[in-house]
């Protein structure tokens, strides 16, 4: 008697019994689970990676003004316009020329320290609005490229949140600031990766105040506005309610922007 693999052994028998199941129907079969948990590992890689959620761009173009509200990628999250502290002064700005060169700057007293910078108002300051029943994590940023005039102005800068508009922590590492434009978008990000920052809506939504000190040397310091995409914030949305909206507009066509659209109670 010879034992042929995946066969069956009996005494009674003689030769080899194969498996019933045919070997071409086997393979299939192995390769229809192969293929179910590719496509269920590219789910959850798809479902996990980091998406562009909020992108400003900073014009320039306006002493007191850096920038539009920020343009939003996924429902559930918005972001306003970057503005300036009360402790800084106009920048420089004419005929499209700005210094440093490329820019939206404004002119900043001497701080030794962000916290003496912060106490006197000056920052940069935008904020993000995650909506209600939403969670906003936040695992990078990219771009927020920076630079100081050749005779002066900020050395160091570093980034501040807040969800209550009070009590701000620091996010990230302290960035050195140059005359020449670089990017401190990794410097920022640099505890993200390991510790993302959550933050779910509750009524009415959460609000994150950022601000964006800098310190160490009197003069003008800029934000990069080169392109249209000067500054993003990386992440994942998730959550949200479905809402019943109903139209209180008479009559009329029904419009997607149309005034007429009021909130209705959410749904169950």
């Amino acid at each position: 008697f010879f034992q042929a693999e995946d066969g069956i052994r009996d005494i009674g028998v003689t030769g080899v019994q194969t498996c019933a199941l045919p070997i071409s129907a086997l393979l299939r079969k192995l390769q229809g689970r192969s293929f179910l948990l590719s496509a269920l590992f590219f789910a959850l890689q798809s479902f996990a990676s980091a998406d562009t959620i909020l992108t400003w761009d900073v014009t320039g173009t306006a002493y007191s003004v850096g920038s539009g509200s920020a343009s939003a990628s996924v429902v559930g999250v918005t972001g306003s316009a970057m503005s300036p502290g009360s402790g800084t002064a106009n920048g420089n700005y004419s005929g499209g020329v700005t210094s440093p060169a490329n820019t939206w700057n404004r002119t900043y007293s001497l701080y030794a320290d962000a916290l003496s910078a912060q106490t006197a108002n000056s920052f940069i300051t935008w904020t993000t609005t995650v909506a209600e029943g939403y969670t906003l994590t936040i695992s990078s940023f990219t771009g927020m490229s920076l630079a100081k005039t050749s005779s002066g102005g900020p050395t160091s800068a570093e980034l501040y949140y807040s969800t209550d508009g009070t009590s701000f922590t620091k996010l990230g590492n302290t960035a050195s600031v140059t005359s020449t434009l670089t990017s401190v978008a990794s410097a920022f990000g640099a505890t993200l990766g390991s510790a993302p920052l959550v933050v779910t809506g509750a009524a009415g939504g959460t609000t994150i105040t950022w601000r964006l000190v800098g310190y160490g040397a009197a003069g003008r310091m800029g934000i990069g506005s080169a392109g249209t995409s000067d500054f993003a914030i990386l992440g994942t949305v998730t959550g949200g309610s479905s809402k019943n909206l109903t139209w209180g507009g008479g009559s009329g066509v029904w419009s997607v922007g149309g005034s007429g659209w009021l909130n209705g109670s959410a749904a169950a």
